[in-house]
Parts: structure tokens; C-alpha cells; sequence
């Protein structure tokens, strides 16, 4: 389930940038908008995905996946175009990130781990 949350995601961000550009400088419409490569993207979302709640993936709460995904992917483009995937500190902002969305989900559905 993870797995197809992670496609779905990608995919959903993808379209996003596409949508966003008029002009496509390199012909990668995530390094275009986001400034890294879709591999990187892949696994960054693929750490992200790991640190959510597993209630989210669960088929018992399907109103909460495509809220989560919506919830993400704002939340994800606000950080990614104010970081640098090559500074040494990208991956301590990264880390704050994950346990902030985790806990705003947690808090917007009344689930605490």
C-alpha cells in the first residue's frame, strides 16, 4: 500500500509542476519547479512515506488517504522550494519536516502514537 501511495504521490507532484510551468527549461518538469531530479524526489518521498502513521494506509479510513496525499504534496512543494538538496543541512530540515507533517496528521485526526 505504501508503495502505491508513494507512485501516486510522485505522480500527483509531477502533474503539479507540469501544470505550473509555461516553459519547460530542461525538459524535467521536477527539476524545473523543485530544483532536484524526480530519482532524488522518489527517495525522498519514499523516507517521508516510511515515518506516516500506518492508519493512513489502512482501507478501513479511505476518506483519509486522498487527504493525506493533498495535505502532502502542499506541504512538500512549500518546503522543497525553500531547501537545496545539496546543502549539508538538507537533511536535518528534511528529518524536522517528516516529524512535523506526523504530527499534524496525527493531530488533525485525533490519532496519537
Amino acid at each position: 500500500m505504501r508503495k502505491k501511495f508513494i507512485k501516486e504521490w510522485s505522480d500527483y507532484i509531477s502533474d503539479i509542476c507540469q501544470n505550473t510551468l509555461s516553459d519547460n527549461k530542461t525538459h524535467d518538469n521536477v527539476l524545473d519547479v523543485l530544483g532536484i531530479y524526480k530519482k532524488d524526489l522518489s527517495t525522498i518521498l519514499k523516507k517521508i512515506v516510511v515515518a506516516l502513521p500506518d492508519y493512513i494506509f489502512l482501507k478501513q479510513l479511505p476518506d483519509i488517504y486522498g487527504e493525506v496525499i493533498e495535505y502532502l504534496t502542499r506541504e512538500y512543494i512549500f518546503f522543497q522550494c525553500q531547501e537545496d538538496i545539496e546543502k549539508p543541512y538538507f537533511a536535518n530540515n528534511l528529518a524536522n519536516f517528516i516529524y512535523e507533517i506526523s504530527t499534524t496528521i496525527n493531530q488533525n485526526y485525533n490519532y496519537y502514537t
